[in-house]
């Protein structure tokens, strides 16, 4: 059996080898060892500073700054880690649905993801990522740009949209495949959905 300390180093040889700001959990290591004792080591290399736990059983491995202390991936980037981690469909809401697609500078404390995962709040430093369950309508959403478009846009409501904002849209929705975004303006309330095809008539 293979001594706890030597997994616990082993693991961490490991996570060296690939790139600051990834996340981990227990079962990135279970075709080497056991799923528990991969636990203990997780929670050994915590209490040493070299992890940060950011809820049950996951890790990141953070970049450290000698003067700010531990430098957070962005939310958008954890968020998708995440996803694709525990293979979760997410979508960004509110106002980190306008930050991800740059109509907005304001970096908000509580950021929310609606996901078909359970619910679930992570702490990153000052600021909190919340995936909250919605229905399957919600997340039948596909585009990677017309997908936070359509939760921009309920943001925003239709008084918060001048000739600025539907001409940042129309540049996003341009990298869009459009039949992927009209399918998504389908699934969007009706004054969404006139504008969402408004706009990529102008295209």
């Amino acid at each position: 059996m293979v001594a706890e300390k030597s997994i616990e180093n082993n693991v961490f040889e490991e996570i060296e080898a690939h790139k600051i700001g990834k996340i981990y959990n227990s079962r990135d290591f279970s075709n080497v060892y056991a799923e528990e004792s991969v636990r203990k080591a997780f929670q050994r290399l915590e209490m040493q500073g070299k992890l940060v736990r950011l809820g049950r059983g996951l890790y990141l491995y953070p970049r450290q700054d000698p003067r700010l202390g531990i430098i957070y991936p962005s939310i958008a980037e954890i968020a998708d880690q995440i996803a694709r981690k525990e293979k979760l469909r997410i979508i960004p809401t509110g106002q980190q649905a306008l930050l991800q697609l740059g109509l907005s500078t304001q970096v908000p404390m509580k950021s929310v993801y609606l996901t078909d995962g359970g619910p679930r709040n992570i702490q990153l430093g000052n600021r909190v990522l919340v995936f909250k369950p919605t229905t399957p309508k919600m997340l039948a959403l596909k585009g990677k740009i017309s997908g936070p478009v359509v939760q921009a846009l309920k943001t925003l409501g239709k008084d918060g949209i001048d000739n600025e904002i539907q001409n940042k849209l129309a540049s996003l929705l341009d990298k869009e495949n459009p039949i992927i975004a009209e399918a998504d303006a389908m699934l969007a309330p009706a004054w969404i959905r006139e504008i969402i095809m408004k706009l990529l008539k102008t295209k």
